[in-house]
């Protein structure tokens, strides 16, 4: 637990999820162990694993490929640099016309509201069986 605390840092909710990762690990261990005395204990490390392989999935999770991101570079091609005055813009290779570009954008806000349902609805669950199941985890 101290290098956890020791790692812990305040700028970002990732650290906070680290530190409930490492004391469900924890518990889960406990309510799978031999020192417990409550009849649902198994039930309880069950339970907690379903938060924690959510916990997981949050952080390894790339959303956006999951939504499926790549099928905007095969429709659209990949990003290439423009140069222009001010620098340099960015646009696919596919994208030809100003038609091209609104299809292209509307193409990319979908996978993009996608990728955000879908990590919303991870949270919605780890937070649901937080709620539903925290206050029966103790022996």
């Amino acid at each position: 637990m101290v290098s956890k605390i020791w790692e812990d840092r305040d700028f970002d909710y990732g650290y906070l999820l680290d530190i409930l990762e490492f004391k469900l690990q924890r518990m889960e261990l406990f309510f799978n162990g031999t020192e417990i005395h409550c009849v649902e204990a198994y039930e309880c490390a069950d339970q907690i694993r379903a938060v924690l392989d959510l916990l997981k999935r949050r952080k390894d999770c790339d959303y956006y490929d999951e939504a499926g991101y790549a099928r905007l570079d095969e429709k659209w091609g990949k990003f290439t640099a423009i140069p222009t005055e001010k620098g340099s813009i960015l646009s696919r290779t596919n994208v030809h016309t100003d038609e091209d570009k609104d299809e292209e954008r509307a193409d990319t806000k979908e996978i993009l509201d996608e990728a955000c349902l879908l990590e919303e609805q991870d949270w919605n669950e780890i937070f649901h069986l937080l709620r539903k199941n925290l206050r029966n985890w103790w022996d």
